[in-house]
């Protein structure tokens, strides 16, 4: 029965000493988008924001869709009704790589309704994993519906005395201006020359 006991109460005793590392604001916009397997409504767009993330200790790190900012006008029925705070969150993870072509490769964890927080919001996430350090992750932040546009906060958990590095991975015409302005700057100095 001890036994028993100690398995029941252990993912409780593996999050309790978290601590909060960070809370990062999202934008899920149309300039990412891939297509989700799982779900019933197979041919639509999913948008969604990617982030690139180590952490320097091992243990069990938990990420909270604490708060929705905006987001696009959706009818969430009766049963959801509230400005921003029953937007429908979604979140993945994956390990070593993230591809939108096929996005049950890599995956490790993901979470639709966990997060029972500010207002009772059972329809935010909460994913809770235990993480390695010198690996490199990807979160993707989606939406449960299709074609939906939000913002919001993540609260960030982890060890204490734990800390993690991330890249919010830009929209794909960000690659252009880079590019274009490493361009304009490679001719100037050429002239320069």
């Amino acid at each position: 029965m001890k036994k028993f006991l100690a398995l029941l109460l252990l993912p409780f005793t593996l999050c309790a000493d978290l601590v909060l590392l960070d809370t990062l604001d999202f934008d899920i916009d149309d300039s990412l988008s891939f297509t989700r397997s799982h779900r019933t409504e197979t041919g639509h767009d999913y948008y969604y924001n990617l982030l690139s993330f180590t952490v320097d200790t091992q243990g069990q790190y938990r990420a909270d869709n604490s708060l929705i900012t905006s987001h696009s006008t959706f009818d969430y029925g009766e049963n959801h009704t509230g400005l921003f705070n029953r937007a429908d969150t979604f979140i993945y993870l994956y390990e070593n790589s993230f591809d939108p072509e096929q996005p049950s490769l890599n995956l490790i964890a993901s979470d639709d309704d966990s997060y029972n927080g500010q207002n009772d919001n059972g329809v935010q996430f909460s994913l809770s994993h235990t993480l390695q350090p010198d690996t490199t992750y990807y979160s993707v932040i989606t939406t449960y519906n299709a074609e939906q546009q939000m913002a919001g906060e993540v609260e960030i958990y982890g060890p204490n005395g734990a800390s993690w590095a991330y890249t919010i991975i830009p929209e794909p015409a960000t690659y252009g201006l880079v590019m274009s302005g490493a361009l304009l700057i490679l001719l100037k100095r050429k002239r320069n020359v």
